[in-house]
């Protein structure tokens, strides 16, 4: 069944579009109440262009209001209702998703229910999980981030570190690298996936982990995703990366750590 860390950008037909920037500002959040953002005509449910964003990490209980707001904002303006209109509950969705996933020759709108599938999956089992965690008491191994533009959650982050991890913190062993354990964003932004990861690396090489970082992947569909961002697969379903040599990573004084140069 699904694990907990995702990035869905694989299964969406290539659009061009450019990146978001590590920038700040934004008017609104798609659809409704968009402004000053191109659509694209192929896939209207994607944006193309320039979207200012920032990064911020953040406690728990601002994690929990504002995980509600992405996931209430997205199902307010829309982009669910037509996976909410084949299911009645949590094991349809389960199995909407296995049908998709297993399909061959998926078509453009295949791909597409499939991310919004796994999207709304994701974002109600996160819910759940922080709720849990709100009301049993705070762990302190998890750090909480969140890519906002103009206030407003687009992708959230989860990252699962580990106590034993000053003990090794210089030479650490891949059972105590931070382990993303969600990665969820907004499903009409495209590249946003990589400003959350470049937080995670920096957070990793901060507490003496050198930048590494490990996570488990919903599908295998999406090791294209995490190679492309230079993680490789230690087991069939877990992926590691070391930013140190690594193409897709350059390390940058000015930028304050590690920088996603995007080629590997």
């Amino acid at each position: 069944m699904l694990k907990r860390t995702n990035s869905f950008n694989s299964y969406i037909h290539k659009i061009s579009s450019k990146n978001l920037s590590r920038s700040t500002s934004f008017h609104s959040l798609p659809p409704n109440n968009i402004l000053n953002i191109n659509i694209n005509h192929n896939n209207p449910k994607l944006i193309n262009g320039y979207i200012p964003s920032i990064v911020r990490r953040v406690n728990l209980q601002k994690m929990v209001i504002d995980t509600k707001r992405l996931y209430y904002s997205i199902g307010e303006d829309g982009w669910f209702d037509h996976i909410l209109n084949r299911i009645e509950d949590s094991d349809d969705l389960a199995s909407c998703i296995d049908e998709i996933e297993n399909k061959r020759g998926k078509t453009a709108d295949d791909s597409w229910d499939l991310k919004c599938s796994i999207t709304l999956n994701l974002l109600i089992h996160v819910q759940n999980e922080l709720d849990d965690r709100l009301q049993n008491g705070e762990d302190k191994n998890f750090v909480y981030f969140i890519c906002y533009v103009n206030n407003t959650p687009i992708g959230i982050m989860i990252i699962r570190c580990y106590e034993e991890v000053m003990l090794y913190r210089y030479d650490p062993d891949l059972r105590y690298y931070p382990e993303v354990t969600y990665l969820i964003i907004h499903p009409g932004i495209k590249n946003c996936a990589y400003l959350l990861m470049e937080k995670a690396v920096n957070m990793s090489y901060k507490i003496g982990c050198h930048g590494k970082l490990k996570l488990s992947i919903a599908t295998p569909a999406l090791s294209e995703v995490y190679r492309r961002m230079g993680f490789i697969h230690y087991t069939r379903e877990e992926m590691a990366l070391d930013p140190n040599g690594n193409r897709a990573w350059t390390f940058s004084p000015s930028h304050g750590g590690y920088r996603f140069t995007g080629t590997c």
